[in-house]
C-alpha cells in the first residue's frame, strides 16, 4: 500500500466515523478533499521568490540569517541557495498534489460507475451564463480563443458559441466581451458570479472532471 492510500484510508475512516458525517459517503469525502488539495496547489503556484525569502527568514532554523544581516559576506548567496532548495521542494509538492487530484478523480469515477442506480445528471436546462461558465471551466472557450478568427473577433466567437449553446448571438457577445477583454465593462461577465462558478466546478468534479487552472 502506497503512502497516499494509507493516508486516504485513515482520513476516510475518520470522516465516516465522525458524528456529523453519519449520512455521508466516500463520494462526499472525496468531494471535500479535492477542493482542499486544489487550494494547496494554488497556494504553491502563487509563491514568489519574495514569499519564499520571507518564509525562510521566519523559520526558527534559519534565525542565524537575521543575526548575520544582508551586509555579511556570502549572505545573499546562501539565502538564494535556500530559496532554490525550497522552490524544488514546492515543485515536488505540486507534483504530489496533482497526483492526489488524479487519484481522487479515479476513485470518484470508479465509485460513480459502481452506483448503477444513480440517475444520470441532466444539465440541459442550464441558463446562458451557466453555459458560458461550463465552456470556460471545460477549457473549450480557451481552446477556441487560440484560433483565428476567434482570437481577434469576439463577434465571430459569439456566433460560434450561439450555435453550440442556443444563446442568442448578441447575448453571447455581451457575456464574452468582458471575458476576452479585461478593459471592457465587467457587468455582464458570467465569471464574476463566484457562487455560480463554484457550483459548476463542483458539478464537473462530481462528473469526474477536475477543472484545474
Amino acid at each position: 500500500m502506497n503512502r497516499f492510500q494509507e493516508v486516504y484510508e485513515y482520513s476516510l475512516r475518520r470522516f465516516l466515523n465522525s458524528q456529523e458525517n453519519q449520512d455521508k459517503t466516500e463520494i462526499d469525502f472525496i468531494n471535500q478533499e479535492i477542493p482542499k488539495t486544489e487550494k494547496l496547489i494554488q497556494q504553491i503556484k502563487g509563491f514568489t521568490d519574495n514569499d519564499l525569502k520571507k518564509e525562510i527568514l521566519e523559520k526558527k532554523e534559519y534565525e542565524y540569517f537575521k543575526r548575520l544581516g544582508p551586509e555579511t559576506e556570502g549572505y545573499e548567496g546562501a539565502l538564494n541557495d535556500l530559496i532554490r532548495t525550497h522552490k524544488e521542494i514546492n515543485s515536488n509538492k505540486l507534483a504530489e498534489y496533482k497526483g492526489q487530484i488524479q487519484e481522487y478523480n479515479f476513485k470518484l469515477q470508479r465509485l460513480k460507475g459502481n452506483n448503477r442506480d444513480e440517475k444520470p445528471l441532466d444539465l440541459s436546462m442550464a441558463i446562458g451564463t451557466e453555459k458560458i461558465i461550463y465552456l470556460k471551466e471545460l477549457g473549450i472557450l480557451d481552446y477556441l480563443l487560440e484560433f483565428e478568427p476567434f482570437r481577434t473577433s469576439t463577434n465571430s466567437l459569439a456566433t460560434a458559441i450561439s450555435a453550440i449553446t442556443g444563446i442568442h448571438q448578441e447575448t453571447a457577445q455581451s457575456y464574452l466581451n468582458p471575458i476576452t477583454n479585461p478593459t471592457a465593462g465587467q457587468k455582464n461577465n458570467p465569471l464574476n458570479s463566484t457562487k455560480k462558478v463554484e457550483k459548476i466546478k463542483q458539478t464537473l468534479i462530481n462528473l469526474g472532471f477536475n477543472p484545474i487552472k
